[in-house]
């Protein structure tokens, strides 16, 4: 039987609590090429091939232990598939990868010396057995070549510094990064879902109460494994936008795609080599230059399909000795003659408060400064400005800002839009669903801030300012749950939502709001703070279009809606 693509398992050891655990260092060599690779629906005996690339300065005998890590769907037996390697071969798939199923079925084996060489190697797997005409086919959905790393002993590290942690029976337990030396491609949808732009109605308040209805369009950008959560969208020189996204299925991994018509077609999933997390800030340079952040800044110099290792820049700490946590968009401003002269962003942490953390320690907000592409940074005090109180049962709680969008309006000042931490009264929640959104102003670059003025003091955030081809300031942001200023819920809805200013965002107009996407759910089984949207972000086309993107977590996808505000 024929089952949906799985999502990847990640194989992680035990810890103890009596000592770090020790892993021994292994590169992962991935596919150059689009995957999953099917060898479904194709006749008896015929084969499909991959290419893996190791580096030229391979040496079989400097690798005393050699394997390869599959995760496969619907092979029901091992006799249904037959494996070569470098024409080597036959060779049974791992016994631990029988079988269909949502999850995915992940095995590795130990390769014999001799069997991998320097540069390309072939991994043909043949539909060897249809077991009675019971069976169609499999699919190779993912392939590693891994290698140790002699002498490499390592402590324990976070998930978003490496690939996957394996045991093997006579060998140290291995912890893999990913090694693959040319950016690779993920499909970007599975063979039955629908692609392209679907009509779709935009929804703007008429003032009144009421809504007007305006022609959109949507579609959903998946991944066939795992949950697709868009974090940028940008315009590049060349004419294409680029889209930053992460791919959560068990690696965390940060993919791209590319879009040479105005988002009508994208292309598949761009894997860039060993780059993880969230990529919040995507910022087009000029030239092919393209910059992004998660827990490091990754530079690319080939529009965004590849960013080297050599190139990443560790984040430094905020001010206070705490992370600087992006969860935003920052501004860019460019000189006559279109280069980046200045790129500002905001960053965040609970500083050491002293109030027993997440959510009564207040949220502090700092804002950082490159004028050499992101390069170097400086950073500048946390405003006062973004901070505010709380009065509940006769105790006031100092509050804070994070999670912040920037953009320069028409008349030289800087807009800031930042999700604003909850109110005392809904401590007990403790949810994010119960915070909001606010403005400040700067009007001396930057300099000193306007005090906060409240958008939504509870359920709507992650705000991304733009700046609109008639200059005129959109605010897109997260309809998380649609919450009263009270707490109790106005509606079912979720989506996503857009304010806009006629006036460089000194106000916005809540009564004229639109609605880009909104749709009713409720878990009674999970409750009310089941999350199943998050995160935004919008591009201005030419033509005066937006294109929206979000994440829509039952479908595991992102959901693009191009539309034109009025």
């Amino acid at each position: 039987m024929r089952a949906a693509a799985p999502i990847v398992i990640v194989l992680i050891c035990a810890s103890t609590a009596s000592a770090a655990k020790r892993f021994h260092e292994s590169d992962g060599y991935f596919p150059a090429q689009t995957m999953p690779m099917s060898v479904y629906g194709v006749p008896v005996g015929e084969a499909r091939t991959l290419t893996i690339r190791l580096p030229d300065r391979f040496k079989a005998q400097d690798y005393p232990l050699t394997l390869l890590w599959l995760s496969v769907d619907d092979i029901d037996v091992q006799k249904e598939a037959r494996m070569f390697i470098n024409d080597n071969g036959p060779h049974e798939v791992p016994a631990s990868t029988l079988g269909e199923g949502k999850d995915g079925h992940v095995g590795h084996m130990r390769l014999d010396a001799g069997l991998l060489k320097p540069g390309v190697n072939e991994l043909k797997f043949v539909f060897a057995d249809n077991l009675g005409g019971s069976t169609g086919g499999f699919d190779i959905m993912d392939a590693m070549i891994v290698l140790p790393r002699p002498g490499g002993q390592v402590d324990d590290i976070p998930m978003i510094e490496r690939e996957i942690y394996i045991d093997w029976p006579d060998h140290p337990k291995l912890a893999i990064y990913n090694s693959t030396l040319e950016p690779r491609l993920l499909r970007r949808s599975g063979k039955k879902d629908p692609t392209g732009w679907k009509p779709h109605d935009v929804r703007k308040g008429d003032g009144d109460g009421g809504w007007t209805y305006l022609p959109g369009e949507l579609q959903f950008l998946s991944a066939p494994t795992g949950q697709i959560m868009p974090f940028g969208l940008a315009k590049m020189d060349n004419g294409e936008l680029i889209l930053t996204a992460n791919l959560n299925d068990g690696h965390n991994r940060i993919v791209t795609s590319f879009s040479k018509d105005n988002g009508d077609t994208w292309t598949d999933w761009h894997l860039p080599r060993t780059a993880h997390g969230r990529p919040m800030g995507v910022v087009a340079l000029g030239g092919g230059k393209v910059t992004m952040a998660s827990g490091r800044r990754y530079f690319s110099s080939d529009y965004g399909r590849s960013f080297p290792v050599e190139e990443w820049i560790k984040v430094s700490k905020a001010a206070n000795g705490q992370g600087f946590a992006r969860e935003g968009h920052g501004m860019v401003d460019f000189d006559k003659d279109g280069n980046v002269s200045l790129i500002m962003e905001l960053g965040h942490n609970l500083g050491p408060q002293g109030l027993k953390g997440y959510p009564r320690s207040p949220s502090v907000h700092y804002i950082r400064r490159s004028t050499d592409g992101g390069k170097t940074w400086t950073e500048q005090p946390a405003p006062e400005q973004w901070k505010w109180t709380s009065t509940h049962e006769g105790k006031t709680w100092p509050r804070g800002t994070n999670e912040g969008s920037l953009v320069r309006a028409k008349n030289g000042w800087i807009v800031a839009a930042m999700r604003t931490d909850m109110p005392a009264e809904f401590f007990p929640m403790h949810h994010d669903h119960w915070e909001g959104t606010a403005v400040s102003i700067s009007k001396d670059d930057g300099k000193t801030w306007s005090p906060l003025s409240f958008i939504y003091m509870l359920g709507r955030m992650h705000a991304h300012l733009l700046r609109l081809p008639n200059d005129d300031l959109m605010m897109g942001y997260i309809l998380r749950q649609d919450l009263r200023d009270d707490g109790s819920f106005a509606s079912y809805n979720r989506g996503m939502e857009a304010l806009i200013s006629h006036d460089n965002g000194l106000t916005w107009d809540k009564s004229r709001k639109y609605l880009i996407d909104g749709w009713p759910f409720v878990d009674p089984q999970a409750g009310p703070t089941t999350l199943v949207c998050g995160h935004t972000c919008s591009v201005a086309l030419d033509d005066g279009r937006v294109i929206s993107a979000y994440g829509h977590y039952p479908s595991k996808g992102g959901v693009l809606i191009r539309w034109k505000p009025q």
